[in-house]
């Protein structure tokens, strides 16, 4: 294998997912050709939490020897357990305040630049402290989602978008009849901070990840995603769950003055 091959661009066919916002492995399947070189799958859906199956994908792969397997782990890596094994790449995002590469002679083909040890061996502490409590920040954050989805899912404002097979660390809601920047910047008030889409998304104006997991465009309309990690505090979700249905109140009470 060449890996100079992968960004010798060719066809790109999109894999469909199914009703749970998972990859269709039979769709994978019939895609795969005799000139078939990558196969990319995010990992975990930053909007909507959903994990794809990467074991499952990797197993079909292992067969194809000319094809690399990709994943994006930004959402899933110190987070959840995956078997990658059968996985060729991984990325996942280490935020960096400063810029890295400022130009001088490469050390290599792939970028310039000396490679910053020091950021490397951080990252890779980092990833190491993060792992040995893995399982239990699981359960802990696993525990936070559910009590928050038990306190917002009988307000019939508020229609809960992510499903059994989403990350509990992300809960996507739509709220329904308010604008989610509106709702976003309402909460930067009291010092609460939410996201709307993903940050790479296009400036649509739905939530296409939203619309592909529930196939109604009232829900993709106003949607947002809440971000939960094991730091976060139960009285924290408290807080955040007051405001928010504060907010609602007074939010829907200023459009129906208008």
């Amino acid at each position: 294998k060449d890996l100079m091959d992968i960004f010798i661009v060719g066809d790109i066919d999109f894999l469909e997912t199914d009703s749970t916002g998972r990859v269709d492995l039979d769709n994978l399947k019939s895609l795969i050709r005799d000139d078939t070189i990558l196969v990319t799958v995010a990992s975990v859906n930053s909007e909507v939490g959903v994990i794809q199956p990467i074991e499952e994908i990797g197993n079909i792969l292992k067969d194809y020897p000319k094809i690399y397997f990709h994943s994006d782990m930004t959402q899933s890596i110190g987070k959840i357990n995956f078997n990658i094994e059968n996985v060729d790449m991984i990325s996942f995002s280490a935020q960096i305040i400063d810029p890295i590469i400022h130009g001088g002679k490469s050390t290599t083909i792939y970028r310039s630049g000396t490679p910053a040890v020091g950021l490397i061996v951080s990252v890779s502490k980092a990833l190491r402290l993060v792992m040995e409590n893995l399982d239990e920040n699981y359960e802990y954050v696993y525990s936070l989602n559910k009590y928050l989805k038990d306190k917002l899912k009988d307000n019939k404002d508020i229609h809960i978008n992510s499903n059994e097979y989403s990350i509990p660390h992300i809960l996507n809601i739509s709220i329904m009849g308010i604008k989610p920047e509106t709702m976003l910047h309402a909460l930067e008030e009291e010092d609460i901070y939410i996201s709307t889409q993903t940050a790479c998304a296009s400036k649509a104006t739905s939530s296409l990840a939203v619309y592909e997991l529930t196939k109604n465009l009232e829900y993709s309309k106003y949607s947002i995603r809440i971000s939960l990690s094991h730091l976060t505090k139960r009285e924290e979700l408290d807080t955040f769950y007051n405001v928010l249905i504060k907010k609602i109140e007074e939010l829907k009470s200023l459009n129906e003055s208008r």
